[in-house]
């Protein structure tokens, strides 16, 4: 017996549309259609979509769960970091302010061949810290492997933080790596490899999971049209980090529940490595307690919802394909439009203040609306 056919059968999709929009009481359906800035178009409902054949998805099977801390303090830090590590995170951030005699009190206790060390320090001093890292790791003769770390970071969460579209973080994020490869002496593999892609999620999470996806899509496209010897150079590696620059300064409550949406997002969307940053990130202060719910978000996707089972769980949505694609053009389009990272960067921030207005209008609960009086 088939009940799909009993149920539905011969329902067309004008058959649909009429009966949305006798429950729509005679207003077309079109009315519930959304509109991006960036001229992309959200949908009611989505008929089938062709799925990419470029990656969406990461390579490895899950990702790592980082974490940073305010505090430039060696010691303070150190405290963190192991707090951190016991409580399940495995990568974390080393201060770019951070000598050698001060990583040395910062490392202590820390099996460092157990980590995932992301730098945010630049040349020179990062090649001095990565000697500092490699020292204390010989030093400790523990079992481990010291991985790799990036020695380039591309940071599209900061036009993030300046309200660009998704398809402007796409197109900044790919040009910027593209100059970064065809300004190094190295080989196309030798490059990719050092690039560590850093983006932020905000709390639309159709569009934020296809904007991963996409971003990872153009990249692919991109870097074949060069050669290479080792498929993972056609696997971007992606930092996703939830957003810490527009979350609600009252209510801070909020936070934890739009925090772990943006994780979720971040774990759909594909990332090697996603940090959930505590509910009060505005705050100067590093907050133990806040730290650990931040870790704990993470567990809860890994150890009880089993996200990291799973391999790009948005293959075959319709809409999410449709809206991987829609980003995809459009992020070449601009790619094309700009030809360079800089110039699409001094776009976006020549548009900043107006975009800031528009952004200002938007609801975010715990700050202008539903707040606890």
């Amino acid at each position: 017996m088939n009940i799909r056919n009993e149920v539905f059968s011969n329902q067309s999709l004008h058959d649909w549309q009429s009966l949305a929009e006798k429950e729509l009481k005679g207003k077309s359906i079109d009315s519930l259609v959304r509109q991006k800035g960036e001229g992309i178009f959200l949908f009611p409902y989505s008929t089938e979509a062709k799925s990419t054949e470029e990656p969406t998805f990461r390579a490895a099977s899950s990702w790592q769960l980082h974490q940073s801390f305010k505090t430039t303090d060696p010691l303070q830090w150190n405290g963190l970091a192991l707090e951190a590590l016991n409580g399940g995170a495995n990568s974390l951030t080393i201060p770019a302010s951070f000598n050698a005699s001060e990583l040395k009190v910062a490392l202590k206790d820390i099996f460092v061949g157990f980590v995932n060390w992301e730098l945010e320090a630049h040349a020179e001093q990062a090649d001095d810290q990565i000697d500092a890292i490699k020292q204390a790791y010989e030093a400790q003769d523990r079992a481990g492997v010291l991985a790799f770390i990036h020695s380039k970071h591309i940071r599209s969460n900061q036009v993030f933080a300046s309200h660009a579209t998704a398809s402007e973080q796409i197109a900044f994020a790919v040009l910027a790596g593209i100059e970064f490869i065809e300004n190094t002496h190295l080989t196309i593999d030798e490059a990719s490899a050092q690039i560590l892609f850093h983006f932020s999620v905000g709390s639309e999470m159709y569009v934020e999971i296809a904007k991963l996806r996409a971003f990872r899509a153009v990249w692919s496209h991109v870097i074949k049209t060069g050669t290479f010897e080792h498929a993972c150079s056609n696997h971007a590696f992606v930092k996703v980090q939830t957003d810490g620059y527009f979350q609600a300064k009252k209510d801070t409550d909020n936070n934890l529940i739009r925090s772990t949406i943006q994780a979720i997002t971040a774990c759909v969307g594909g990332a090697n490595r996603i940090e959930v940053l505590p509910m009060d990130y505005a705050n100067s202060t590093d907050m133990s307690e806040q730290l650990r719910w931040a870790r704990n978000i993470q567990h809860i996707l890994i150890e009880e919802s089993y996200f990291d089972k799973y391999s790009d769980l948005a293959k075959g949505s319709f809409s999410l394909e449709k809206l991987t694609e829609d980003l995809s053009v459009k992020a070449l389009e601009i790619m094309k439009n700009f030809e360079t990272s800089e110039k699409l960067f001094n776009f976006i921030q020549n548009n900043k203040e107006e975009r800031s207005l528009q952004h200002a209008q938007r609801v975010v609960v715990g700050e202008n609306k539903y707040v606890q009086s």
